[in-house]
């Protein structure tokens, strides 16, 4: 179960990797205000993901208000995995030309967090 969940994960990693470069490519053409919101949602998308990483830390080491088990692993997953439809919405509206690599990301983002998740709940 380990491999499966390592594999999807970095399956789910490649294809973040590959969107975000033919994303970039689409940028370049389009204009500075799209471009704009474009990184201006992903920059918040990306302080969400370090504050969500900081809750399970703090859940981890200091105390659990997550509850025991495995509760705290799914509510991190599913909050990363809400996080990163509302960056598929917002980079969709902020830039219709790069709609169909943001929703490569978005796959990408959610196969790599249910990939962990897979390989966290294996061991």
């Amino acid at each position: 179960m380990t491999w499966i969940g390592a594999t999807l994960a970095l399956s789910g990693l490649a294809v973040m990797l590959a969107a975000q470069r033919r994303a970039s490519s689409v940028l370049e053409r389009a204009s500075a205000g799209e471009n704009q919101r474009f990184e201006t949602a992903t920059q918040q998308s990306m302080g969400v993901v370090v504050f969500i990483i900081f809750v399970a830390f703090i859940d981890a080491r200091v105390m659990r208000f997550l509850g025991p088990g495995l509760t705290p692993v799914w509510v991190l997953i599913a909050a990363l995995c809400v996080n990163a439809t509302v960056l598929f919405v917002r980079r969709r509206t902020a830039c219709r030309a790069a709609e169909r690599w943001a929703r490569f990301y978005w796959l990408g983002s959610v196969a790599l967090f249910c990939g962990g998740g897979v390989m966290l709940l294996s061991r």
